[in-house]
């Protein structure tokens, strides 16, 4: 038997376009996916440069304090410093030593965050290239975010859901007209009525076609339902434009952010400068008894914040960056 569909009302070519839709939002699904594991793995990258830049910093902090602490123990020796000075540098000393094992411990738990983000073993082994962290793309001041969001998978897929309702709507509205449908067919049987119960395969078989319409006459339901998709039609357009806004803004923002990080930067690198000028006159100072311990410490404290200040306004920066490529669909 062969049957073939004349005229359904449109509903084969509407199912053909959703069938289409539903292949491409699959695969804009897929490209997201992949860009969210990029920039992952990018923030994780960076996450792990920057711990490890704060353990560096924790060790010549830590090393600088045990240098005090020797020297002032020799002035304790000769009656310039007295012991309360010790007991102070000590003090430091030990929290310096506490910073140094959390960094050590922050940077071992970011390396496995890392290694399971790209699949590897917990405890691999692998070299990390710094190389870039004090270098950012500067960001734009006219950046057009209304084009890059719309080449983003988010919209392309908000608007393929459109094209699925409307289609959906299509298909609703094809149950208030009529069907037009052809069938042919052979049939032949063993035993046959005229041969009685001979099983004998000399009996003919008989061929039948026809032409079959159907017409609706009430359309209650059907129409309920074209009503019902399009209100749904109406509603994934307007979820559509509502995506696009939100992503010319998150566009925005992305790009506003980096332009912060990068003055982050920029304060943060004066700042540090300042910070080791201080430290470099506090040592001489210290060197030719000009000021005591305590104020020695406070500068070496304050060069440790500002580096580290400035540590964190680099990583942000790169993975401010790594946002906007991916905003952008430039990742």
């Amino acid at each position: 038997g062969v049957t073939q569909p004349i005229w359904t009302g449109g509903r084969l070519l509407q199912m053909y376009h959703i069938a289409q839709s539903a292949e491409l939002i699959a695969a804009l699904e897929a490209d997201n996916k992949h860009d969210d594991v990029i920039a992952k793995v990018d923030e994780a990258y960076w996450r792990v440069v920057s711990v490890e830049q704060k353990h560096m910093l924790a060790e010549n902090y830590y090393r600088l304090l045990c240098k005090l602490e020797n020297d002032v123990t020799e002035l304790v020796n000769e009656g310039i410093a007295t012991q309360s000075d010790l007991l102070k540098v000590r003090a430091k000393r030990g929290e310096a030593e506490v910073k140094r094992l959390q960094a050590e411990n922050g940077l071992t738990l970011s390396r496995m965050a890392l290694a399971q983000l790209c699949g590897l073993p917990l405890n691999a082994v692998f070299t990390l290239d710094e190389t870039g962290l004090d270098e950012t793309t500067l960001a734009s001041d006219t950046i057009d975010a209304a084009s890059a969001s719309a080449n983003r998978q988010e919209q392309q897929m908000a608007e393929e859901a459109t094209r699925i309702a409307q289609s959906t709507a299509k298909m609703a509205a094809a149950g208030l007209q009529p069907t037009i449908v052809a069938s042919a067919g052979y049939i032949y049987t063993n035993p046959y009525a005229e041969n009685g119960i001979s099983s004998d395969w000399k009996s003919h078989g008989f061929f039948s076609a026809g032409v079959v319409v159907n017409v609706p006459i009430a359309h209650a339901d059907d129409i309920l339902r074209y009503k019902a998709a399009k209100h749904a039609a109406k509603a994934a357009a307007l979820k559509a434009e509502e995506t696009r806004e939100l992503l010319t803004l998150q566009t925005t923002q992305a790009n506003q952010r980096l332009m912060e990080a990068q003055q982050k930067i920029a304060l943060a690198k004066l700042t540090c400068n300042n910070a080791s000028e201080v430290m470099r006159m506090a040592e001489e100072s210290f060197a030719s008894g000009m000021i005591p311990s305590s104020e020695l410490m406070q500068a070496q404290t304050a060069w440790l914040a500002a580096a580290t200040d400035l540590v964190d306004a680099e990583t942000e920066a790169k993975v401010q960056e790594t946002m906007l490529r991916k905003y952008t669909g430039k990742l």
